[in-house]
């Protein structure tokens, strides 16, 4: 079956000229002139492919872009910018909100045919893989992983690409910083493996009794010393060094140091992303019986008693209000490390501006 074109671009004679060099290699082609029009029919006919302009009357290409990522059927259709800019800020902006590519106005006819058969190849691909895989992907992660590891996987892409083509041709200083997002979002990347990583090996732990009994034998001492280094080095990571209080005891307490250190490196790093700056984060350790208690708490923007009852991996809250990145893993490895090592877990927040984790872990 041939695929369908649609191709949205306010000139009329680049529109006629890119409909008729892609009927010319098999291709069926739709057309529209702006992109009120060329989003109502992305979702009337639903296209293999939408090739876009940036710069036209009625709606830019970055509308149409993020009115088709608003609904489920168009969200997934691969989308090619064309654009008269090739600055990072305009490539950037276009990746952020879900392109697949981009092509620079003037462009040859054989690099927009080779533009199109790659991306139309990989969609070919990946909806092979899902279809074999289908059965397996019905779980909450389907939801939200995806789309955190497609993010920085664009702009790693799309960067190195513009680097590997213009670097010659590029100010020393674009290209440096080019270099540290690439680095940047690499760093994302790992991090949001790690994650999930340690969130499944957690998972797979409370299934294995015989583990779970090594690592209850384990222990962490000298804890104010990991508290304060991890902390600070958190507050630091924020460029808020001044933001952070300790109020702790030494204690010496049942659990793998490497599970304690992740433990305070999710909670720690949630208080200062979810708080301003010039806003205190202050740390407690206290006992009680035979227990330490462990007290996080941020002036931030508070959660709700429904919010905390649904704290689980995988989940954000009000992200459109308050953009974060991240797959809501922080607070749910937190939650787990603590049921492994048969402590308590627990958050007060008045709902408005300041929220409080409790954790209660053995004492040896």
């Amino acid at each position: 079956m041939e695929k369908l074109i649609l191709i949205i671009e306010d000139e009329f004679q680049i529109r006629e000229d890119i409909s008729q060099v892609l009927k010319l290699n098999d291709y069926n082609t739709i057309e529209s002139g702006n992109g009120l029009d060329g989003v109502a029919m992305a979702k009337k006919h639903l296209p293999d492919l939408i090739i876009c302009d940036v710069m036209m009357p009625i709606m830019d290409g970055y509308q149409a872009l993020e009115e088709l990522q608003k609904n489920p059927q168009t969200s997934v259709i691969p989308f090619l910018f064309l654009t008269a800019k090739s600055t990072k800020d305009d490539i950037r902006s276009g990746m952020n909100i879900g392109a697949d590519d981009y092509l620079t106005k003037p462009f040859d006819f054989k690099d927009l045919i080779s533009a199109v058969k790659t991306r139309l190849n990989k969609t070919n691909v990946t909806n092979e893989i899902i279809e074999k895989k289908y059965d397996n992907l019905k779980s909450t992660i389907s939801s939200s992983f995806p789309h955190e590891l497609r993010t920085p996987l664009i702009s790693i892409l799309g960067f190195s690409d513009l680097l590997r083509k213009n670097l010659d041709k590029m100010n020393i200083n674009d290209a440096k910083e080019m270099a540290g997002d690439i680095y940047s979002e690499g760093t994302r990347l790992y991090s949001l493996f790690e994650h999930f990583i340690t969130y499944s090996e957690l998972e797979l732990i409370l299934l294995k009794q015989n583990e779970l009994e090594k690592l209850r034998s384990k222990t962490s001492e000298m804890i104010e010393n990991t508290i304060k280094s991890i902390g600070n080095n958190i507050a630091e990571s924020y460029d808020r060094q001044f933001d952070i209080r300790f109020y702790l005891q030494d204690y010496c307490i049942k659990i793998y140091d490497k599970h304690f250190i992740k433990l305070l490196e999710c909670i720690i790093d949630n208080a200062f992303k979810f708080s301003d700056k010039n806003t205190l984060v202050e740390i407690r350790t206290n006992k009680e019986n035979e227990n330490m208690l462990l007290s996080i708490k941020d002036n931030g923007i508070g959660m709700s008693n429904e919010q905390i009852a649904q704290i689980g991996a995988y989940v954000q809250f009000d992200r459109k209000e308050n953009e974060q990145k991240g797959t809501g893993l922080g607070l749910a490895i937190a939650q787990k490390i603590t049921e492994v090592y048969k402590g308590d877990f627990s958050i007060r927040s008045n709902g408005k501006s300041n929220t409080t984790i409790e954790i209660m872990l053995p004492i040896k």
